[in-house]
């Protein structure tokens, strides 16, 4: 089994031709393996924009703490990936950022629903101008696809707010399985959160 990537990529790499994206290339897109320094350089700009902000405000600027988020800056990106991320980078044929999908080890927190076997974390990214396209679910099918032939499937889970109903929606037609809903805050107002895990015929 691979070690899951500590450090920026020097080059970014194609996915397996087994697993195909016809869907995303038929709009000039395509997802490839590899978070380099001229993609992680665009990460800081694509968590202002204001979709991001409303539901992962914690992307850019922890609005609890106010101290850098995961994508603050190139070093919070060096930091965040030094915890073992795989990244699958969403991009054009000129290289711009359009999204992110990430998985790694990770449980839910101590202030989270205990969650048993939940052991790797599963988390994506739209950015404007690929938004609105329907451009999530084969983006989230292919990124388990290619965890899956790297690692396994096993113990994967992710968290949502309840009042974005599209991305649950999302998750659900991918293989995902509601937990446990618990309630915390999001820009300091109580919301919904679902916590959800990879159901066992979605798993490899």
């Amino acid at each position: 089994m691979s070690h899951y990537p500590t450090e920026l990529a020097p080059k970014i790499e194609p996915l397996p031709g087994f697993i195909d994206q016809p869907e995303l290339n038929a709009k000039g897109l395509v997802v490839v393996r590899g978070l380099t320094l001229s993609l992680a350089e665009q990460l800081p700009e694509r968590s202002q924009e204001p979709a991001v902000i409303e539901f992962t405000p914690n992307d850019y600027i922890r609005p609890d703490t106010g101290k850098p988020g995961r994508f603050f800056d190139v070093n919070s990106v060096a930091k965040w990936i030094a915890k073992g991320r795989l990244a699958l980078p969403l991009i054009t044929t000129d290289e711009k950022l359009m999204g992110i999908l990430w998985m790694g080890p990770e449980k839910p927190g101590q202030e989270e629903p205990e969650i048993p076997g939940a052991t790797t974390t599963f988390a994506i990214r739209i950015y404007e101008g690929a938004t609105g396209q329907l451009n999530s679910l084969p983006y989230t099918k292919i990124g388990l696809a290619m965890h899956a032939e790297l690692y396994n499937n096993d113990g994967v889970w992710l968290e949502a707010w309840g009042d974005n109903p599209k991305a649950l929606n999302t998750y659900e037609k991918a293989g995902f399985i509601e937990e446990v809903r618990d309630v915390s805050k999001r820009h300091g107002q109580p919301k919904e959160r679902v916590y959800m895990t990879l159901g066992k015929l979605a798993v490899n």
